[in-house]
């Protein structure tokens, strides 16, 4: 999925009515289908607001954002199934099990289960003996995995992962990351992260450097 910010400007109002201030400042980016990007910068530079953008979970200011040059305003302007989230705090619904909440994407989107590929993906992630436990049960770790694997579960033409190491382990860190590539790169899907984990071998990231609201560097990354 080719993605387009053009002039892409997020102002949150601060409490009391005491004005605003700019997560997003003027960016302008295009990310061609297929590329795998890096989100890089301090906490407070507006990686995450950017992602939400993309994905239409939050409406820029001013600007406009295109998937495949279709504008976005919010997420029900996009084919459902095509974009994934994965942040940092993972959301599950704590009365289905575990296998219930990875399929849970499948609902709105398509008219049968690939429960196969649902196995395949806990397998891979260490969960396969957990599939009919509850949320409750698992680790912080566990859960970060399982949102990772709900993320992939549909394939989708563009994937959004804020910190995707964030409660694993240094075992599970790298093993993360090189399931996320290849599962990207095979389905020569668009990828836009951010990390400040090292990436695994030289997989010709984008790297994009942020800080208070702009992208003041843009090119390959040494990683």
């Amino acid at each position: 999925m080719r993605v387009e910010l053009q002039h892409v400007c997020k102002s949150y109002p601060l409490p009391g009515g005491g004005g605003t201030v700019s997560a997003l400042d003027g960016v302008n980016l295009v990310i061609e289908r297929g590329t795998l990007c890096v989100l890089n910068g301090p906490s407070g530079s507006g990686k995450t607001t950017l992602l939400s953008v993309i994905g239409g979970l939050s409406r820029p200011t001013s600007g406009s954002v295109t998937l495949d040059d279709k504008e976005v305003r919010n997420s029900s302007d996009r084919q459902r199934g095509t974009v994934a989230h994965a942040f940092q705090e993972a959301v599950f619904i704590p009365e289905l099990t575990v296998m219930e909440n990875l399929l849970l994407p499948a609902l709105r989107c398509r008219d049968h289960f690939p429960i196969d590929r649902g196995e395949r993906l806990l397998e891979a992630f260490g969960l396969a003996e957990m599939f009919d436990l509850f949320p409750a049960a698992l680790s912080g770790g566990e859960k970060r995995r399982l949102n990772l694997a709900r993320a992939l579960f549909l394939s989708p033409s563009l994937l959004l992962i804020d910190e995707p190491a964030a409660y694993l382990d240094d075992g599970w860190q790298r093993k993360a990351m090189e399931m996320i590539i290849r599962e990207v790169c095979d389905a020569q899907a668009t990828l836009v992260m951010a990390t400040h984990t090292p990436l695994p071998g030289d997989e010709g990231f984008r790297r994009i450097l942020m800080h208070k609201g702009r992208v003041i560097e843009d090119g390959s990354s040494d990683y």
